[in-house]
């Protein structure tokens, strides 16, 4: 799910500056897998859990922890791991998870 979801902040990144590096911060981690994630009463189990898999994105070098504390920078070779192709069919799964987890709600 993380790398699908980097894949795509990467790309909108691409997409809209012409910068060649995208620093994220922990927080910005968090919120960017949470709304995928059921809600939990516990959320400090739920950061905990999201911070392993940071580090876990940082052992296998798609992540690299920057000299600020708390920032990430996304490393380009991502984009060989998740080609366009997925990251389509991806997004389409995604948003229709989303939209189960979060059904729209009625303006009745």
């Amino acid at each position: 799910l993380m790398l699908v979801l980097l894949r795509g902040r990467l790309a909108d990144s691409d997409a809209a500056s012409s910068d060649t590096r995208l620093l994220l911060s922990r927080d910005d981690l968090v919120d960017m897998v949470r709304g995928f994630l059921p809600p939990r009463s516990n959320e400090a189990q739920l950061v905990d859990q999201i911070d392993v898999h940071i580090k876990k994105l940082c052992d296998l070098k798609v992540l690299r922890a920057t000299k600020q504390a708390g920032w990430y920078e996304v490393r380009r070779h991502l984009k060989a791991l998740i080609d366009a192709q997925v990251l389509g069919d991806y997004h389409d799964l995604l948003t229709t998870y989303r939209d189960t987890l979060d059904p729209p709600k009625d303006d009745a």
